[in-house]
């Protein structure tokens, strides 16, 4: 059987570098930003939902949603957000099982399912366990201003749209401390890989 692992973390929380670790050990990653941003093209499902919802003033001259523009809208509107999420969370999780269910097909031993909002979309029932990647407030307030370049208030906000990285720490199965260096990030990387992966691979 395929065994699943869901990977998530808090926002600007370095996710992206471990779930690059998992790639670079030809671990299949299946990830959800890029299947949500497959959706919003024009005329794919949640293009049509969004236009629907928010209205054509959200859309680029070549008929692209203007991601930015709608970023910051529901970053700064929480009844937004909601709306938002539930008009485009169900047909992501749809054609995130659908992926899962292809690797089954294949007989993948191992499977990482990449959900930034893992919790918050509660699909870690469909996953066998959760790793969790974080860093401490500080660092994730800083890393967020500089990758975004935006503003200590725009950061706090965009971290707190998402559910508290204590709660997350609590129904992890899996951490990773990513504050340090990347040197630190991959020996704990390796560490988890060998203690929990890799005799999956050799089952």
């Amino acid at each position: 059987m395929t065994y699943y692992l869901g990977l998530t973390g808090g926002i600007a929380s370095g996710k992206s570098t471990v779930s690059d670790l998992f790639r670079h050990k030809n671990i299949p990653v299946i990830d959800a930003d890029e299947v949500a941003h497959a959706l919003m093209e024009p005329g794919a499902a949640n293009w049509q939902k969004i236009v629907a919802k928010f209205g054509p003033q959200f859309l680029n001259a070549d008929q692209t949603i203007n991601r930015q523009k709608l970023a910051q809208l529901v970053f700064s509107d929480q009844n937004a957000l909601s709306k938002l999420n539930h008009l485009s969370h169900p047909t992501i999780k749809t054609s995130l099982l659908n992926k899962m269910q292809e690797y089954a097909i294949q007989n993948a031993r191992v499977v990482v399912v990449d959900i930034p909002l893992l919790y918050e979309g509660k699909f870690d029932t469909h996953l066998d366990d959760v790793l969790l990647v974080y860093v401490d407030n500080k660092t994730q307030l800083e890393r967020l201003m500089a990758r975004d370049a935006i503003t200590v208030k725009e950061a706090k906000r965009k971290i707190a749209a998402q559910m508290p990285l204590a709660k997350k720490k609590l129904l992890a199965d899996y951490l990773i401390d990513n504050t340090g260096t990347i040197e630190e990030t991959t020996s704990s990387f390796e560490a988890f890989f060998r203690a929990n992966i890799s005799p999956k691979l050799e089952e």
